[in-house]
């Protein structure tokens, strides 16, 4: 096998690595309750695509973030 053909070999292995199951988000829902890695809890008020606006309690303003940075933020809260 020629150095060239080694290189490739190797560099298909490393970017064939077996990747988790994304959450889709299907259960960021209106209402559904979240808490971050402090323990302090939010709500979600709206799910709008791939953005995801909530609030914190105890704060008068609501917050955004994209759908995917908030289900690696967040876990949710079974009540």
């Amino acid at each position: 096998m020629s150095n060239l053909q080694e290189r490739l070999r190797c560099a298909l292995q490393r970017n064939n690595r077996e990747v988790a199951p994304c959450r889709c988000g299907g259960d960021v829902v209106t209402g559904a309750r979240f808490k971050d890695h402090r323990g302090a809890l939010v709500t979600v008020v709206v799910r709008m695509g791939y953005d995801v606006i909530y609030l914190r309690d105890g704060y008068h303003s609501n917050s955004r973030l994209p759908l995917k940075l908030f289900i690696r933020k967040f876990t949710e809260v079974k009540s």
